[in-house]
């Protein structure tokens, strides 16, 4: 038996049989992707009282596979008289500036007209929570109260910023 796959053996190098091999390569890619859920898209304090005024926690997520900013923006940083049947702003604004915070309200920030609230340069693996949060100050008396059916108001315009 042992002679037979000898022979065979023997043969197949006589005939130039030989082993033969294949390369491939596998490749892939991964595009960048940010995926957002945002807070509701309105907020009202309501009837504010004399001192700080703060809104509840309004979570802002983010998932992301690439470093981001968020940043924040306005065309006013205090609160301002606003017509509702005319859909203007007067000229009445508040006497302090909104604040943010987007810890939950354990710091807190002045508006300005555009400003970076973080900026997220390592990604971690898992989604950011922003626990965005707004503070109005009443000064009494300083501050108007505006006529029948009109309000203070702002609008703030959010947005992630892909840093790549």
């Amino acid at each position: 038996m042992k002679k037979w796959l000898l022979l065979a053996v023997l043969l197949c190098v006589v005939v130039g049989v030989r082993a033969d091999f294949f390369t491939q390569q596998v490749t892939a890619k991964i595009e960048p992707m940010i995926q957002i859920e945002w807070p509701d898209a309105e907020f009202s304090f309501g009837d504010l009282v004399a001192g700080p005024n703060e809104t509840p926690v309004m979570p802002l997520k983010v998932i992301s596979n690439i470093p981001y900013e968020l940043e924040l923006s306005t065309e006013s940083i205090c609160l301002k008289e606003f017509i509702p049947e005319q859909g203007t702003y007067g000229e009445i604004t508040m006497m302090e500036p909104l604040k943010v915070s987007i810890d939950g309200g354990s710091t807190w920030k002045i508006l300005a007209k555009l400003m970076v609230l973080a900026k997220k340069t390592e990604i971690s693996g898992t989604e950011d929570i922003y626990n965005l949060k707004y503070q109005q100050v009443f000064r009494f008396p300083g501050d108007k109260a505006l006529g029948e059916g009109r309000v203070y108001k702002t609008d703030i315009t959010l947005r992630i910023i892909p840093m790549i």
